[in-house]
């Protein structure tokens, strides 16, 4: 069996720095189920460091995460490029992990389209890989429309992290629908479309994990203010645009939001402490943020996934995953009507067993040494 050396998502990164550290989650999710792996900082093309690179490893692993922007073409996408030139000239099989498109919630794949370099990487990807994991049904429609038919949906790696074949989702407590707010975890991707689990969150001392919360980050760094003007420069200049319309508007008030921050935020930059963090201390997670509420579920919190954006939805049907619509919070039902009627975790529980079995299943086809424990005889 062959060792992998890893590109793409790191595991971890350097407290404080601008990421995305929901990110992280996957990028452990798919190291701690490897069997033996290397790290690639660099991507020389130099003959010789590729030769040396060749003898060392049998294979390439590419955590990939949102990799294709629809319609759009960021600044991130020229770096796809230098990948695909970098696994052309390296010449290896390639093990993708957790590729995925990122689109508007009601996108079609009929209307969508791939930035040059980012196709140009999907190609060379299909060339160099027995299979494509992807997260869900858009990405793998989405790959084929433009011709590359071996993608292989398998969700994401950071839901097979336990490594067993039998795990199930955290039991949900009895009551659980009427749990104190201040033993909730909350995840927010845009405050302003957010605001009615928000706000009662915020006022009632739920603790709010960030993943790209630098504004969060910095306001619980600095010593309290009394007025959003006395920020530091460098802070304000962290603000989103919900952030900004929430305060203006005045439907955050921010020196309570201020007070929130620096009493309740977290944001983590590995892993374990995340789950550390967590274990023992929750009763629910809820929001936004697929792999806040991953990482809560790991850590033995029930999780309801707020579907807002196509790469949830596509993880959530995949998996099975307990959610609801951005739009049901945002029509007025009660929060805790909506948690009664979606967290249920019947259907994670009865498709985990296959899911698991599909993905240790691409794994042995990819010839890698990996962690995991054979699959259920009895499915």
């Amino acid at each position: 069996m062959g060792k992998i050396g890893f590109v793409g998502i790191r595991d971890r990164g350097n407290v404080g720095s601008k990421e995305n550290t929901g990110n992280f989650l996957h990028g452990f999710a798919a190291r701690q189920i490897v069997g033996g792996y290397q790290e690639i900082k660099r991507l020389d093309t130099d003959p010789a460091t590729l030769a040396k690179l060749r003898e060392e490893i049998t294979h390439l692993g590419f955590v990939a995460a949102t990799t294709i922007p629809v319609n759009r073409e960021p600044e991130f996408t020229k770096k796809h490029a230098e990948l695909a030139d970098f696994i052309e000239a390296l010449g290896l099989p390639v093990v993708v992990f957790g590729l995925g498109a990122q689109a508007p919630l009601n996108a079609t794949v009929e209307d969508a389209w791939v930035n040059e370099n980012t196709l140009r990487l999907m190609n060379v990807l299909a060339a160099h890989s027995q299979a494509i994991a992807v997260r869900g049904a858009f990405t793998a429609e989405l790959l084929l429309k433009y011709g590359i038919g071996n993608a292989e949906i398998i969700g994401c790696q950071s839901a097979f992290l336990s490594r067993r074949p039998d795990f199930r989702f955290p039991e949900i407590c009895k009551g659980f629908a009427d749990t104190p707010w201040d033993r909730t975890l909350v995840s927010i991707t845009n405050i302003s479309q957010e605001l009615e689990y928000v706000v009662p969150a915020m006022k009632s001392g739920a603790t709010h994990i960030g993943q790209s919360a630098h504004f969060e980050y910095q306001l619980k760094e600095h010593p309290p203010v009394a007025a959003l003007d006395d920020l530091p420069d460098e802070t304000r200049a962290l603000l989103t645009k919900g952030h900004s319309n929430c305060f203006a508007k005045g439907s955050i008030d921010f020196s309570e939001y201020q007070d929130w921050v620096r009493k309740n935020f977290q944001q983590f930059y590995n892993v374990p402490e995340w789950l550390d963090f967590i274990r023992g201390r929750f009763d629910l997670a809820l929001g936004t943020r697929f792999h806040g509420n991953m990482t809560a579920m790991h850590g033995g919190v029930p999780a309801l996934w707020v579907v807002h954006d196509s790469r949830t939805q596509e993880f959530c049907d995949h998996l099975g995953l307990p959610h609801a619509q951005l739009s049901t919070f945002q029509n007025g039902t009660p929060i805790r009507e909506i948690i009664g009627e979606h967290l249920d975790s019947s259907r994670f529980n009865a498709v985990y067993p296959k899911n698991y079995a599909r993905f240790y299943d691409y794994l042995e086809r990819q010839g890698v040494t990996h962690r995991l424990a054979p699959p259920l005889q009895d499915m």
